[in-house]
């Protein structure tokens, strides 16, 4: 065998490799961090219409937070970006707060919607849930889709 068909041979090879490996790369199903979802529907016992629904509730609440949560980047980079100007700074954290309070408010009504879909029975269910919000969504928790600051 000359030099040239053994290259030949083992650049074959090696692109075959570097080929199955990219099929296996992309083809390997990531791991889905649904965020509390599933342990709310664990936790509130959801029937199969309930879950659909909520999943509908999450898409929404989803939607509106990353527009507030857009809106809130912009004015902290506004604020961190006008240093030297006292009067705007004023101004810009009163839009910043303005906007965290607007997002505190969605994520309240958010679990006023996930109340509605409790049915009498799961209703202590949903008493202690509330109880426990503040450790599901405690520092460093990020729910699927959320951008890292």
């Amino acid at each position: 065998m000359s030099k040239l068909r053994f290259y030949q041979y083992l650049s074959l090879a090696l692109l075959a490799g570097n080929l199955s490996l990219l099929w296996l790369h992309f083809s390997e199903k990531k791991p889905r961090h649904d965020g509390p979802r599933n342990e709310i529907i664990q936790r509130l016992h959801l029937d199969e219409a309930q879950v659909k629904q909520y999943d509908a509730l999450i898409q929404q609440h989803r939607k509106s937070l990353f527009a507030l949560e857009d809106a809130l980047q912009q004015q902290r980079k506004a604020l961190y970006s006008s240093m030297d100007s006292e009067a705007l700074r004023d101004t810009l954290l009163e839009s910043v707060a303005h906007t965290q309070r607007a997002i505190e408010q969605l994520h309240y009504a958010h679990f006023q919607d996930i109340r509605a879909l409790c049915t009498p029975a799961q209703m202590p269910l949903f008493e202690q849930l509330t109880r426990d919000l503040a450790s599901m969504f405690g520092k460093g928790k990020r729910g699927e889709g959320r951008p890292k600051p």
